[in-house]
């Protein structure tokens, strides 16, 4: 079976800091994955490096069969990329950031995907308010919601609940797992229930981990590079998918 996502030998520095370093990942169709490491260790980085953002130095980056970079334009439909800092519109209302998504993305007749979207959220009795008013919590579950709003393939999150509230947190990996049962409850027949959707995540120190704080199968673990104390570089191997049906999202 084809990869969703795949690297090789992946690098990245930044003048004399090398940031990610000889990074080997494997994603498989319906898997899930937790990226985890202390601040600086090259998380974001390696993420923005896997959705075409940033330009390795070395190495190779394969998203859903193209290179992200040079082949951006032919995945942008079929992957969402929630970033680390809220970036919607404060001055539109939740219905209208959606639907500004919904509509850069080809999105025809969305209106019913984003009432779905806005009842797995539970913003439905918010969706005329404003994204600056809202809560640190809301915009994420917002953010969520424009980022799912085409259905995409591969949903790479960078640490998502990152400062909002253990209530606001659950909420937000509550929506998640719903979206994981939909997409579990297709019919057979159905080419998404087969194909599955992958997710990369990004988890905070201390906060996202995989089920019962193990590293994802096949996770290598290497301590902080030296000469860089405290930051560790990005120096991951993860061919292995984690078991059907396990879920790796932080617990509350």
């Amino acid at each position: 079976m084809a990869a969703v996502l795949e690297t090789r030998k992946l690098c990245k520095s930044f003048g004399a800091l090398t940031v990610a370093e000889n990074i080997d990942f494997r994603l498989e169709p319906g898997a899930r994955h937790a990226l985890i490491g202390p601040n600086g260790a090259g998380k974001t980085t390696a993420i923005r490096l896997m959705c075409g953002l940033l330009r390795p130095d070395a190495g190779q980056v394969r998203v859903l069969g193209h290179d992200p970079v040079r082949e951006h334009r032919r995945i942008t439909a079929r992957v969402g990329y929630l970033s680390q800092r809220f970036s919607l519109y404060g001055d539109l209302t939740i219905d209208e950031n959606i639907a500004f998504f919904a509509e850069i993305h080809g999105v025809r007749d969305y209106h019913a995907r984003r009432d779905q979207l806005l009842e797995m959220t539970q913003l439905t009795p918010f969706r005329g308010r404003l994204a600056d008013q809202l809560s640190g919590g809301m915009k994420q579950k917002l953010a969520l919601a424009c980022t799912l709003v085409h259905e995409p393939d591969l949903i790479l999150l960078d640490e998502p609940t990152t400062g909002v509230d253990p209530v606001s947190r659950r909420e937000f990996w509550d929506a998640m797992r719903t979206l994981k049962d939909a997409r579990q409850d297709r019919p057979p027949h159905d080419p998404l229930s087969r194909r599955g959707r992958a997710l990369l995540c990004r988890g905070a120190e201390g906060q996202a981990r995989p089920d019962r704080g193990a590293a994802p199968a096949g996770h290598d673990r290497r301590p902080p590079a030296r000469g860089c104390p405290g930051r560790g570089r990005a120096r991951a191997s993860c061919r292995g998918t984690r078991r059907p049906g396990s879920w790796g999202a932080p617990r509350g």
